[in-house]
C-alpha cells in the first residue's frame, strides 16, 4: 500500500514527539538514582538505572526517525544520511532489546524479594551480576552480528533489520538467482528470521515471563493478605475468592462451615439451663422473642444476589411449623466437618436456609411455593409480583418498556454491587489490591508499547514490505514511548503520596511537584533545619 506525502510526513514526525517524552522520563530516572546515595545501593534501582540507560540510547536515535536513512531512498521523506549513519541507528535500536530483558529481570527481583525474602546483599552477590550479563551479551551480540552481516537498512520508519530493497525476495522462500529469483536482496537477505529470532521472540518471551511472574507475586500477596484477614477478622473468612480457585469451591465450603458454626452457637444459647433449685430455665433470647440472624445470614452469603433477601422474607412470613423439629435434627447431622465435606452442597445450603429461618422463629418453606420460586428463577421472571394484577388487554408497548426498565435497574444494581465489592476488597486486602493495580499499570505499559510494533512487522512480512497506515502510525508513536511509560509507573507511588499529603493541590500542581528530585528535597530540608537552628541561636 503506497503512502501519500502527508502520511509519510506524519510517520516522520510522530517518533520525534514520543521520543522527547521518553528521553525526558529516562533521563529523570537516571538523575534520580545516581544522585541519591540510598537508591544507588539498592539492586532494584540499579536495574532500573541500567534499563533507563538503554532506553535513553534508543530514544535518542528514535528522535532521528528518517534522518539517518540513506539519502535518496524511495518513499522516504527527509532522508539525509548514508550507510554509516543508517547502520549506527540500527545498531543502537537493536540494543533496545535489553529494555524488555530488564523488565523481566525486575519481575524476578520482585519474586525473590517478596516470595523468597532475599536481602539486598544476597541479590548483589548472587543474582544481580547475572542479570546484567544476560542483558548485555544478548543485546550487544545481536546488534554486532546484524551490523557485520549488513542487516541494517531502510525499514520505513528508521534504519533497522530490513531487506534492501524492501520488496526483494528472500532466498529461503524464492531461491537464488540461478533457481529463478528475479528480485534478489542486495542486503539483508532472509531478514524475517533475524527480526523474530533476535528481537520479537525474546521480546514476547520476556513479556509473557513478566506476566507470569507478576501473577505469581500477586497470588502470594493475596494468600498472605487472606490469612492476615482471617486472623484479624474471622467473620470475613471466605468473603473473597481467588480467580484460580475451583469455581468458588473453597468459598462455598467456607460458607457451609461458617453457617453451621453460627447455627450451633445459636442452639447453645437456646439450651435450657438448670438453676440451683433444680428447675430448668430458658435464656431470654428464646422466650417469646425471635432471634434476628439477618446479619449472620449476610455474613454467610456476602456475595449472593438480592434474591436471597427475598427468599428470607418469604421464610419470615410463616408457613408450616412441623419442619422445625426436623430441621433441628438435620442440624445435628451437619454438625461434623467430615460429614459436611461428603454430602451434597446444594442440599446443605437448602438445609441452612431452613435452619436459619427456624432459629428466627419462622416456619419452614412450603414445597409448592418453593418449586414456583425455583421455576421463576430458572426462567428469569422478574415481574412475578405483578403477574397476577396484569390486565389481559394491557398495552404490549407498556409491557416492553416495563421489562426494559426492569432490565436496566437490574444492570445498575449489579454494577453498584460490583463497585461495593471492589471497595470492600480494597479495604479488606489493601496490599493485594495495590499489587494488583501496580501490576496492571506495569504490564499495561509493556503491552501498549510493543503490541503495535510486533503487529506491524508481521503485516510487513506477510505483505512483502507493504503496510497499513493506521498500524504503522501507532507503531511509530508508541514504540519510542517506553521510557516515558516507565517513568509514569515509577512515579505513581510518589504522586499518590503527594495527593494524600496535599489534597488541596490540583493534578497539575501534583505533577509539577513530583518532578523535584530527591536531592533537591534533602537540600531544602537541610536548609530549613540550619535556618531554624540559626534563628533559634540568635
Amino acid at each position: 500500500m503506497a503512502l501519500s506525502r502527508q502520511q509519510r510526513v506524519w510517520l516522520a514526525i510522530l517518533p520525534k514527539i514520543s521520543s522527547v517524552f521518553s528521553l525526558f522520563g529516562s533521563l529523570w530516572i537516571i538523575i534520580e538514582v545516581t544522585t541519591e546515595g540510598r537508591k544507588i545501593q539498592n539492586p532494584y534501582h540499579r536495574l532500573l538505572l541500567a534499563m533507563s540507560i538503554y532506553d535513553t540510547l534508543e530514544s535518542f536515535w528514535n528522535f532521528g526517525s528518517t534522518w539517518p536513512i540513506v539519502e535518496g531512498s524511495p518513499d522516504i521523506i527527509w532522508a539525509m544520511g548514508n550507510v554509516s549513519t543508517c547502520e549506527a541507528q540500527g545498531f543502537f535500536l537493536t540494543l533496545s532489546v535489553a529494555v524488555p530483558i530488564y523488565n523481566a529481570m525486575l519481575s524476578i527481583y520482585y519474586i525473590l524479594v517478596i516470595n523468597y525474602r532475599y536481602t539486598n546483599t544476597q541479590l548483589r552477590r548472587r543474582v544481580e551480576p547475572i542479570m546484567h550479563l544476560i542483558a548485555f551479551f544478548w543485546s550487544f551480540g545481536t546488534a554486532s552480528y546484524s551490523a557485520a552481516t549488513g542487516l541494517f537498512n531502510n525499514a520505513n520508519l528508521w534504519c533497522w533489520i530490513a531487506p534492501l530493497p524492501l520488496d526483494c525476495k528472500d532466498t529461503i522462500t524464492y531461491g537464488t538467482v540461478e533457481e529463478g529469483n528475479d528480485n534478489p536482496c542486495i542486503r539483508g537477505d532472509n531478514v524475517w528470521i533475524y527480526r523474530f529470532g533476535f528481537y520479537f521472540i525474546p521480546l514476547w518471551s520476556c513479556i509473557f515471563f513478566a506476566t507470569a511472574c507478576t501473577l505469581w507475586v500477586y497470588r502470594y500477596v493475596y494468600n498472605t493478605d487472606k490469612r492476615t484477614l482471617a486472623y484479624r477478622r474471622p467473620e470475613t473468612a471466605g468473603r473473597h475468592t481467588s480467580w484460580w480457585s475451583n469455581n468458588g469451591e473453597t468459598s462455598r465450603k467456607s460458607k457451609i462451615h461458617e453457617a453451621s458454626s453460627t447455627l450451633r452457637s445459636s442452639d447453645k444459647s437456646k439450651t435450657p439451663s438448670v438453676d440451683s433449685g433444680g428447675n430448668q430455665s430458658q435464656s431470654s433470647s428464646s422466650i417469646g422473642k425471635r432471634i434476628d440472624l439477618s446479619g449472620s445470614v449476610r455474613d454467610v452469603y456476602p456475595d449472593d444476589s438480592e434474591d436471597d433477601d427475598e427468599y428470607l422474607e418469604d421464610l419470615n412470613d410463616g408457613k408450616d411449623k412441623k419442619d422445625t423439629q426436623k430441621c433441628e435434627h438435620d442440624d445435628k447431622s451437619v454438625d461434623s466437618k467430615s460429614t459436611l465435606d461428603s454430602i451434597d452442597e446444594e442440599k446443605v445450603f437448602r438445609e441452612i436456609d431452613v435452619l436459619v429461618a427456624s432459629n428466627r422463629g419462622d416456619y419452614g418453606p412450603n414445597d409448592e411455593e418453593e418449586e414456583k420460586r425455583e421455576e421463576s428463577y430458572a426462567f428469569g421472571d422478574l415481574n412475578d409480583s405483578n403477574s397476577g394484577d396484569e390486565d389481559e388487554d394491557e398495552d404490549p408497548r407498556l409491557t416492553n418498556s416495563t421489562k426494559s426498565e426492569t432490565r436496566k435497574n437490574t444492570i445498575r444494581a449489579k454494577v453498584d454491587e460490583w463497585k461495593n465489592r471492589r471497595v470492600q476488597y480494597a479495604e479488606d486486602m489493601p496490599r493485594t489490591y495495590e499489587v494488583f493495580k501496580q501490576a496492571c499499570y506495569y504490564l499495561g505499559a509493556f503491552y501498549c508499547t510493543h503490541v503495535w510494533s510486533t503487529s506491524n512487522r508481521i503485516v510487513q512480512t506477510i505483505m512483502g514490505g507493504g503496510t497499513v497506515f493506521p498500524l504503522i502510525a501507532c507503531h511509530s508513536f508508541f514504540d519510542p514511548l517506553q521510557g516515558f511509560l516507565n517513568y509514569l509507573v515509577y512515579q505513581r507511588p510518589r504522586i499518590q503520596q503527594l495527593r494524600k499529603k496535599h489534597p488541596e493541590m490540583s493534578w497539575w500542581g501534583v505533577m509539577v511537584e513530583s518532578l523535584r528530585f530527591s536531592f533537591m528535597d534533602d537540600a531544602s530540608r537541610r536548609g530549613s533545619k540550619s535556618f531554624g537552628s540559626k534563628s533559634f541561636g540568635e
